[in-house]
């Protein structure tokens, strides 16, 4: 469908399917005319692709190997990442502990912590993060939660 000999008979297809259909409307008005191009083009194009779909097999050309690299040592995950990490553990932790309906102060202290944490380590995300704090909660289990899956995504987006 890329070849140059594709795309060339392709090209004089579609200009003798308008140059066609502007002659079959003759001496018509203008929109008329712009119409039964529009309608030659489409035509044309739709059965060029037909042929196309029809000549090829279905399956896409398989991609050239990269060239062979040296192995490259694994980064050295950041300590931002690692103490966010380790605040995550906490808090799956402290979320067993919780009754539903229960308050408790350890859930403020945590999401402080990894706020402050965030904003020292990870500043791109600290909106996004910090956008919880507008929403309301049934209790603080389900903040906690919330706060969760949010510290779930900013740390495997690292």
């Amino acid at each position: 469908m890329t070849s140059t000999r594709f795309l060339v008979s392709t090209a004089v297809c579609c200009g003798l399917s308008v140059a066609l259909a502007l002659w079959a409307v003759g001496g018509a008005s203008g929109g008329a005319r712009a119409l039964a191009g529009l309608i030659g083009l489409t035509a044309s194009l739709a059965v060029m692709v037909l042929i196309a779909a029809a000549v090829s097999d279905g399956t896409p050309a398989a991609p050239e190997p990269p060239p062979a690299e040296a192995p490259v040592p694994p980064a050295r995950v950041p300590e931002g990442h690692e103490l966010l990490a380790r605040r995550l553990d906490d808090a799956r932790a402290l979320r067993l502990q919780l009754r539903p309906g229960s308050t408790d102060a350890r859930v403020d202290t945590w999401i402080e912590e990894v706020r402050t944490t965030i904003e020292r380590s990870r500043p791109g995300v600290a909106g996004y993060f910090n956008a919880l704090a507008r929403r309301a909660y049934a209790d603080d289990a389900s903040r906690l939660d919330a706060h969760i899956r949010r510290l779930e995504t900013i740390v495997s987006g690292s």
